[in-house]
């Protein structure tokens, strides 16, 4: 899984203003919140993220008056999804930090999707990943500890391998009906929530590091580097 990292060893522990990045569903979620509360958010068409985020978060900052060099952690949401949505979310929380030393925490898609589910239930969490696939991740109930630990680790899989790695688990979904896949126990995510459950993650965790920052999770080839392969000799 993709582990939350702060720049500069610095701790997410007692910040307490975060901002929160979301790409790589259909629509870019940000949320700005100080001290548990949530000041500012904004909902961007993901095909004009890349133009239209920095303003947003601009006027998300003026709306709490609150100064860049404020916000304490950014959380990004690291993939898999879109391609074009983690590069543009990455690429983001990157410069804020470099211009701001902000802590970047970054989560994967999964694991924020199955902050939805009780903590204290395990959970299986899937969404489409086109071609007819799916990205799934299965966790174990959170109880009391910060993040959930994987039983089944983010993946690539296709409808048929759905019910073998999912098991009995309740399931979430955001934007699949997976009942025609033998998966009758599953229900509707809140895709609206996805950058306040990635900001509720990020304030639950504490992270030591030397200046590691989070990578891209992808989990697929793109359609073109999949139609170069098979076009290889």
């Amino acid at each position: 899984m993709a582990a939350g990292v702060a720049a500069r060893g610095q701790t997410l522990a007692g910040s307490s203003t975060i901002l929160a990045l979301h790409s790589t569903s259909d629509f870019t979620l940000a949320a700005l919140l100080r001290n548990d509360r949530v000041v500012a958010r904004a909902g961007l068409e993901s095909g004009r993220a890349s133009i239209r985020l920095a303003g947003a978060i601009e006027q998300m900052l003026a709306e709490g008056r609150i100064g860049a060099r404020e916000v304490g952690v950014i959380a990004v949401c690291v993939g898999p999804g879109s391609f074009t949505g983690i590069k543009v979310g990455l690429a983001t929380a990157y410069g804020l930090a470099a211009a701001t030393g902000a802590v970047v925490f970054g989560a994967d898609s999964l694991e924020i999707l199955a902050e939805q589910a009780p903590a204290s239930e395990a959970v299986a969490a899937v969404f489409p990943a086109g071609r007819g696939d799916f990205y799934l991740a299965v966790f174990e109930a959170r109880g009391g500890a910060a993040r959930r630990q994987a039983i089944v680790t983010p993946r690539l899989a296709t409808a048929a391998e759905l019910v073998g790695f999912v098991g009995g688990q309740q399931v979430l979904t955001l934007g699949a009906d997976v009942r025609a896949a033998g998966l009758s126990n599953a229900r509707a995510a809140q895709p609206e929530r996805l950058a306040l459950d990635l900001a509720a993650l990020a304030a639950r965790c504490a992270f030591f590091d030397a200046g590691t920052l989070p990578a891209p999770v992808y989990l697929r080839r793109t359609w073109a580097e999949e139609v170069r392969s098979k076009r290889a000799p």
